[in-house]
């Protein structure tokens, strides 16, 4: 089941001005501290970092699976050949979200979930850690900032290459005339690749299919590419239907930074995401495994990551080395606050390992 990543800037503001304070080294003591501590209630439901896993290859990325514990929903196991029997699900339901943190990149990129945590949801509990001022209010905060993604036909205009074009069409609104509408006689490129999707728009009463996914590729190649005038043909025409385009990225070499990039047409100026296991049938791989996947797509997109950080960092407040050790090492809220406190300490503490 496919799952969708979505990328933000994080950052620790202290009075609204983002700071260098170190987020790695903040998770490192959260998500180090006691089970009973670890675990704080945040809109009435039990949240925690499981554990955090550093990346073996790369300890710059830091793998945190979130929890969040529905004890309000408890549903039924059965067996299909069997419907009279049920047995309603005694334990907690919990749900998992995957985090990768990018240290190089201060970047935290989440993988989407229905009733898993979401965006605010981990601000709210990473913020339970942070000080606060004399009378209550905070002093620091965690903010996630939405990337945004804003590469389009006139960044792969100025390519020198094009490696591949994901490509899905929904087969419900694909209507061939329109296609045919946009075309112009003279490009001779684009008018065999209309050919090819002809034959798809044909086939799709044959098949009774509602979708259709293709990737057009090259080898692996450094400098290997598309033919240029081709795909940007292609590309053009796709963007001139995109009622009948459900997914149009583009993997290509960025004429400024040097980098191998994508581009999302369908969500050229919207939020910077992407998405992991679209052939993969499992409901839930495992949280290492989506850490994994969360990772490629970080590579993936590289190049946006670098500028957009370049950009994030400018108006940082810069504090010291050594006042953001004595920050980290003397003011956060590791013990669990009363209003935040989900189960009892236990003699000589916990640990959920």
């Amino acid at each position: 089941m496919s799952r969708t990543v979505k990328f933000y800037q994080v950052a620790i503001y202290e009075n609204e001005e983002k700071t260098n304070i170190p987020v790695g080294k903040f998770l490192d003591l959260a998500g180090l501290a006691d089970w009973v501590d670890r675990l704080r209630r945040i809109d009435g439901y039990p949240t925690a970092i499981k554990k955090i896993d550093l990346h073996s290859k790369n300890p710059n990325y830091r793998i945190l699976p979130f929890v969040k514990y529905r004890q309000d929903y408890k549903p039924y196991l059965g067996d299909i050949q069997s419907p009279q029997e049920l047995d309603e699900v005694k334990k907690d339901i919990i749900e998992m979200v995957t985090i990768v943190h990018d240290e190089n990149t201060d970047v935290f990129a989440i993988e989407g979930s229905m009733h898993g945590v979401k965006q605010s949801g981990i601000e709210k509990y990473l913020n339970t850690f942070l000080p606060k001022d004399e009378n209550g209010y905070p002093e620091f905060q965690i903010v996630l900032s939405p990337i945004m993604s804003y590469k389009g036909m006139e960044d792969l205009k100025s390519s020198s290459q094009i490696r591949s074009i994901e490509l899905t069409l929904s087969l419900s609104e694909y209507h061939m005339g329109h296609f045919e509408d946009s075309m112009n006689e003279d490009e001779k490129p684009a008018n065999k690749v209309l050919s090819s999707l002809r034959k798809i728009g044909s086939a799709k009463e044959e098949l009774e299919a509602n979708k259709v996914r293709m990737v057009f590729g090259v080898d692996n190649g450094k400098h290997n590419t598309m033919r240029l005038d081709a795909a940007l043909a292609m590309l053009e025409m796709l963007q001139m239907n995109m009622n009948s385009v459900d997914t149009l990225k583009v993997r290509y070499r960025d004429s400024e930074t040097g980098e191998l990039d994508n581009a999302d047409l369908k969500n050229n100026g919207g939020p910077l995401k992407d998405k992991i296991f679209e052939n993969n049938p499992a409901s839930y791989p495992g949280w290492q495994l989506v850490g994994a996947e969360i990772i490629n797509t970080i590579h993936s997109n590289l190049g946006t990551l670098n500028k957009a950080y370049t950009s994030f960092t400018k108006d940082k407040v810069r504090y010291s080395v050594a006042d953001n050790r004595r920050f980290l090492d003397t003011r956060l809220i590791v013990k669990v606050e009363d209003k935040y406190k989900v189960i009892e300490d236990e003699p000589g503490g916990s640990s959920d390992e």
